[in-house]
């Protein structure tokens, strides 16, 4: 499933817009849930992590994309940018998605656990050995998406305030309120593309409750100082540190859980990115902004206290 950007901007009219961002956001996640969990047969073919790598070209791409449509703007029109950007993605889609390796299939059981015995006749049935009731999501997999929820809430909020906090907070010009953000993009995306060497030596628990502790102690740094520089070296920090968090914990929902839990932890870690803006933005209203990008500082946090507990759910 490709999604296509440029419907978007061909829609007509409100309606058809929202119609077409819908289809956008519905294959862009499905696409997003395919993607890692072909990462995560990947690295199981490759007997070593990568998940932190592949999620680099994703910031990097993003970079790339941001100052792409920097150059452009003005220069072609909006529409005939959009279309290139889709054609050319499409394309590419195509062709990479003719090396794209199998799924492995699920473990099949052993014949005595595949045919049990028959009970004696007019013995009762054990409760226990009744048909097992299906739960909808397993603790793991719910845990391990409440801490993606958290990781991407401090993404987001990275993302979309960093700019504002340097113009509205710290007084920053026009030139120069970009700075946070940049720092803070520029460390995650170095981040994701050594922290797989990091998860080799350290590994994935360690990864993520360190690196969301090195997240709060950026945020912290920056939302305690009044110095731009200082608040650059905040963000710089927090990028830092949630790069291999998300990442992460993708991968480790599907080496354990497999496809489903790969879109059970992503559908509820999206609710980050959906939410949390907002709720920085109310807050932010409220009490103020470096008020507000407490609620992202206190999620690197929860991520740190309840990381332990998530992995040991998986190891079991």
């Amino acid at each position: 499933m490709h999604a296509d950007p440029a419907a978007p901007f061909l829609a007509p009219g409100l309606p058809l817009l929202i119609a077409a961002l819908t289809v956008l956001g519905a294959a862009n996640g499905s696409t997003d849930v395919a993607m890692n969990a072909q990462g995560v047969t990947v690295e199981q073919r490759l007997g070593r992590p990568v998940m932190s790598r592949l999620h680099a070209y994703f910031s990097l791409g993003g970079v790339v994309g941001a100052a792409l449509g920097t150059l452009l703007v003005g220069r072609i029109p909006m529409t005939t940018h959009a279309v290139t950007v889709t054609v050319v993605t499409a394309a590419a889609a195509l062709i990479a998605g003719r090396f794209l390796l199998p799924d492995r299939p699920p473990a099949t059981p052993t014949p005595a656990a595949s045919t049990p015995a028959a009970p004696t006749p007019g013995t009762p049935t054990p409760a226990a050995e009744a048909a097992p009731r299906r739960v909808p999501i397993s603790a793991a997999a719910a845990l391990l998406g409440a801490l993606c929820f958290l990781g991407m809430l401090s993404e987001g909020a990275n993302y979309d305030w960093a700019a504002l906090y340097f113009r509205d907070v710290l007084g920053s010009p026009g030139g120069q309120a970009g700075l946070g953000y940049a720092a803070f993009v520029s460390t995650m995306t170095l981040g994701r593309w050594f922290g797989d060497r990091l998860r080799t030596r350290l590994g994935d628990e360690a990864i993520v409750r360190g690196g969301a502790l090195v997240t709060a102690a950026g945020l912290g740094l920056a939302l305690l100082t009044r110095d731009p520089l200082l608040a650059a070296a905040g963000f710089a920090l927090s990028g830092l540190g949630l790069s291999n968090v998300v990442p992460v914990m993708y991968g480790a929902a599907g080496h354990a859980l497999g496809g489903r839990g790969i879109a059970q932890v992503a559908s509820i870690g999206y609710g980050g990115f959906l939410l949390g803006p907002p709720a920085i933005g109310f807050i932010a209203a409220q009490a103020g902004l470096p008020a507000a990008l407490g609620l992202a500082l206190a999620g690197a946090l929860l991520i740190t206290l309840l990381g332990g507990r998530a992995f040991a759910l998986i190891r079991r």
